[in-house]
């Protein structure tokens, strides 16, 4: 895709965002997780997060709208949050974003961020899977340059970052 082409940021469906900054779209001040989404058609507002009809077939998070599960089961209204560790391998360092949610700098190599649909009194969730796995994860990736298309792979030295889309409870 042409988003792909100009910013060097994908995944390879395994739960990791891979960023590959081929151009200042997606470095410095911009490497942001709203590139990410960008590149991919998600939409993500501190109140709606929204899929594009061929990714989670379409489906609309809305607070005050859609509804997740608290811890005993019960049907309660969903915020979003963004939950982010600088560091996946540091479970207890992360911080908890409700406004600004796509505004996530990417800074580090091996950070790890959720976008969580939870109940408003969620304050913490579980690193994702994906953040042990980083390592080996990221080795996907190798070769010189920007790729000609979206199944070609980048140059080393990426930024990894772990990032699943569902959680437990209905977290995205």
């Amino acid at each position: 895709s042409s988003k792909y082409q100009a910013t060097g940021v994908h995944s390879h469906d395994d739960g990791v965002m891979h960023w590959h900054p081929f151009t200042a779209a997606a470095s410095g001040r911009n490497a942001k997780l709203s590139v990410f989404l960008d590149n991919y058609d998600i939409t993500l507002t501190d109140t709606k997060l929204t899929f594009p009809e061929g990714q989670e077939s379409g489906k609309v998070y809305e607070e005050g709208k859609t509804k997740c599960k608290d811890a005993d089961g019960k049907e309660v209204d969903g915020v979003l949050k963004t939950f982010v560790w600088p560091d996946s391998s540091n479970a207890d360092d992360f911080r908890v974003l409700a406004a600004n949610l796509d505004s996530v700098r990417i800074t580090e190599n091996g950070m790890a961020i959720v976008v969580a649909f939870v109940p408003e009194d969620v304050n913490s969730i579980p690193l994702p899977p994906t953040a042990a796995q980083l390592p080996t994860l990221g080795a996907a990736d190798s070769g010189q340059g920007a790729p000609t298309d979206t199944s070609a792979t980048t140059i080393p030295g990426e930024t990894i970052v772990a990032g699943e889309t569902t959680v437990a409870g209905q977290t995205t």
